[in-house]
């Protein structure tokens, strides 16, 4: 297990912004089921538990369950995000919700 690992190295962004698109698609896969902002967030956490239980095994890493908790912010976050952006699409209002980019000369 690591100990000189801080809360806001850079990394942690890192781990945060691979695991949110990861729970934005298990959130989208399990949309008509129940609970699908649990099981986005347990299937975006994967990568990240899988990556954690590598870095266990090596000699100049180690386990990092603030690494971890980084990979489940993300996940939930993806999986929030895009449960929220079904739902919406889903209440029946002919509604559009978009991202405009504009850029001038």
């Amino acid at each position: 297990m690591q100990t000189s690992d801080g809360w806001f190295h850079s990394d942690k962004l890192k781990h945060f912004a691979v695991s949110a698109p990861f729970g934005a698609l298990g959130a989208y896969l399990t949309r008509d089921t129940e609970h699908p902002v649990i099981y986005g967030t347990l299937i975006g956490t994967i990568p990240g538990l899988i990556k954690e239980g590598i870095d266990g095994t090596c000699r100049g890493g180690g386990f990092s369950y603030k690494d971890l908790v980084a990979d489940v912010a993300g996940a939930l976050t993806g999986a929030l995000l895009t449960n929220w952006a079904i739902s919406y699409s889903r209440d029946g209002r002919s509604r559009t919700v978009a991202i405009s980019y504009s850029r001038r000369f």
